[in-house]
């Protein structure tokens, strides 16, 4: 099953000989596909990564970046690797937060007079 998620890093861009160096918000949205096993008839597949959508922001507002430098970002197997270690943590806290949960409803289940 398909899962989405979203995660956010400061990207900074700096120019060699000015020295002037910008801070971005950089936010992906984007989607984990599992993978499948191998089977007698068909080869497995690994889990993948699709980048639904990159956005970035300066503090101020939106910037857009041109079409070009986002796809260089996104494409890298770094970055590639970054949204599957991401998806991994949320999808753990995601777990451990539904089992707090469940042992508060627990605890609150035990606590009434009835």
């Amino acid at each position: 099953m398909t899962r989405k998620f979203h995660a956010s890093q400061t990207v900074t861009i700096s120019g060699d000989s000015c020295g002037t160096e910008v801070n971005l918000k950089m936010s992906v949205d984007f989607t984990v596909h599992p993978g499948c096993k191998q089977t007698l008839t068909e080869p497995g597949e690994e889990p993948s990564v699709e980048v639904n959508k990159v956005s970035f922001e300066d503090g101020i507002g939106p910037i857009d970046i041109p079409w070009s430098i986002e796809d260089r970002i996104t494409r890298t197997d770094s970055f590639k690797a970054w949204l599957m270690a991401e998806a991994s943590e949320q999808h753990a806290a995601a777990i451990d937060d539904a089992a707090e949960s469940k042992r508060e409803e627990r605890d609150l289940d035990r606590d009434l007079p009835f």
